[in-house]
C-alpha cells in the first residue's frame, strides 16, 4: 500500500536544512580533465525534480552547466536551472536532477517525510 501522506507534486517544495557540497562537472580540454573545487553548500529547498543550493559562487557555474552535488549518502549530477545572487558571497541555485544516487534519494526522502519504506522511483528520478 503507497503512503500518499509523503506525495508531493511537481513544483511544490519543501524546506530541508542538509549539508552538502557543490562543484561544477568535469570538463575535458584537449587530453587534460579540469575538475572544479568543491565549496560547502547547503540544500535548502527540495521539490520532486529538483533542488535550491545555498553557497559561495562556484567560479565559471552558470544557467545549463552541469554539476556535481554531493552529501554525506551519495551524490547527485544537477543541471543548473536559474542562479540569484543573494549578496557579494553567497549564491543560490535553483538546480535540476539529471542523476543521483539511489543512497542520495533515499536520504532525501527520510529528510522531507521521515519515511524510507517506498520505493522511491517515482519521486527522486532524473528529470529527464
Amino acid at each position: 500500500m503507497v503512503n500518499n501522506a509523503a506525495n508531493r507534486r511537481i513544483g511544490s517544495r519543501v524546506a530541508v536544512e542538509i549539508t552538502a557540497t557543490l562543484q561544477a562537472a568535469p570538463k575535458q580540454k584537449g587530453l587534460r580533465r579540469s575538475n572544479g573545487r568543491a565549496v560547502k553548500a547547503r540544500i535548502t529547498n527540495l521539490s520532486v525534480t529538483g533542488a535550491e543550493v545555498e553557497c559561495a559562487g562556484v567560479d565559471g557555474l552558470s544557467v545549463r552547466d552541469k554539476a556535481i552535488l554531493t552529501g554525506d549518502e551519495g551524490r547527485a549530477v544537477v543541471e543548473i536551472r536559474r542562479v540569484t545572487r543573494v549578496d557579494r558571497r553567497r549564491v543560490i541555485y535553483g538546480v535540476l536532477f539529471d542523476d543521483i544516487d539511489p543512497a542520495f534519494a533515499t536520504a532525501l526522502n527520510r529528510a522531507t517525510s521521515g519515511d524510507d519504506s517506498q520505493d522511491l522511483d517515482w519521486r527522486w528520478a532524473s528529470a529527464r
